[in-house]
Formats: C-alpha cells, sequence, structure tokens
C-alpha cells in the first residue's frame, strides 16, 4: 500500500485510497460488451436475480508460501437494472477498498458475468448455468437462492487463475457487509455448504498451471 501511495503522490493524489475515490464515478459501462445475437436475452431470469448476494472462492494466497493456507474470501455482490439503459449491472467488492463494475446478462439457462475493476489491472469473466430454469421459475414459490460460477481472474499474486465460486443470495440485508472478508475455513460465519463444496480445492477448483 505504501509504494502503491507513493505511485499515485507523483500523478498528484494525496494517497492510494484518494486515487481510488477519485475513480469511482469514472467507470463507463460501455466499455463492457456482453452479446449473443442469434438468442433472446432471458429477462425473466435475470429479473429473479436483481439484489444482494455473497460470493465465495478459494483464491491463491498474497504469500506463495502458504499455499496450504485454508482460508475462503467471500465478496459482496449487488445486481440491478439499469433505470436508464435497461441493462442489468453488477458491482461487487474487491480487497483493499476497491470495487469492481460490470454487466450480467442471461441466454436460456446460462448466465455471464464481465466486471473490471477500475484501480487494478483485473477483469473477471463468470459462467454459470441453472440448469431447467425456466421451467423452474414457473413453479409459484420458486426462488434462485445459489449460483455456481467457473470465474477467471489474477489472484493475489498475480498468477491467472480459474476459481469455482458460489453466489448466495442475502435474504435479510440488515447485516449485510458490503466488502470483501477473508475468513479462515473453520470459521462460523461461513455457510456450511459452501464450506463442504470449496474444501476440495482439487476438485472444484482449477489452477492454470
Amino acid at each position: 500500500m505504501s509504494k502503491l501511495s507513493r505511485i499515485v503522490q507523483v500523478l498528484g493524489y494525496d494517497n492510494y485510497i484518494d486515487f481510488i475515490n477519485s475513480h469511482h464515478e469514472a467507470f463507463n459501462f460501455n466499455d463492457l460488451k456482453i452479446g449473443i445475437p442469434k438468442a433472446t436475452v432471458n429477462t425473466r431470469l435475470l429479473d429473479e436475480l436483481i439484489g444482494v448476494w455473497y460470493s465465495y472462492n478459494r483464491n491463491l494466497p498474497e504469500n506463495p508460501e502458504k499455499n496450504n493456507e485454508e482460508r475462503i474470501w467471500r465478496s459482496s455482490v449487488e445486481i440491478y437494472r439499469s433505470e436508464s439503459s435497461g441493462e442489468y449491472l453488477i458491482e461487487r467488492s474487491g480487497g483493499d477498498n476497491h470495487k469492481y463494475y460490470g454487466k450480467i446478462t442471461a441466454y436460456a439457462d446460462y448466465v455471464f458475468i464481465i466486471i473490471n475493476s477500475n484501480t487494478f489491472i483485473r477483469q473477471r469473466h463468470f459462467i454459470s448455468r441453472l440448469k431447467d430454469i425456466n421451467e423452474k421459475l414457473k413453479q409459484p414459490n420458486y426462488k434462485v437462492d445459489e449460483m455456481h460460477f467457473i470465474s477467471t481472474c489474477i489472484s493475489f499474486n498475480q498468477e491467472p487463475i480459474a476459481l469455482f465460486e458460489i453466489f448466495q443470495k442475502v435474504a435479510h440485508t440488515k447485516n449485510f457487509i458490503a466488502d470483501s472478508v477473508s475468513f479462515p475455513i473453520e470459521s462460523s460465519e461461513l455457510p456450511a455448504n459452501v464450506v463442504a463444496y470449496l474444501k476440495d480445492t482439487a476438485g472444484n477448483r482449477i489452477n492454470y498451471r
């Protein structure tokens, strides 16, 4: 953080956090494109996804010497529809007080997400399949409260990786934390089904190596 602050001071900012805050409104959603021209956007599914979520994954640790460290990374996610463009947008928290901004769309039973960080050289892509979702949504009380994604990104130690990631919708927003938090894998703050799924890193995560 101190090195980053020295760099941005050369650019005229007080510190790195000042640099981040000054760029929050500069993101242009038009920079991101997701389009499948021969398919119809599944707006019914997208409307169901609107709300706040937590996403969980196991990223590579910042220190490569601690590769066996058992931790799960939880980030906050908000999905909403733009009143001006009608597009479905997504914001996600990241480490060191930065955020990702992007777009989410759905075709048939597939969900696609692309997000950029405007403070790091980092872009993330997500893809999920909610099998038979159109039939399930016809059921009166059916709700989408969990999605499983494969995502790609640059890890904490600057390596490109693919991750298995779980999104869980937040039903009670009173205690929702709009930030990213690293938890020990045995933490009581983590849902048991998330821990069970992410604990098997060999089966649920693909390292680019």
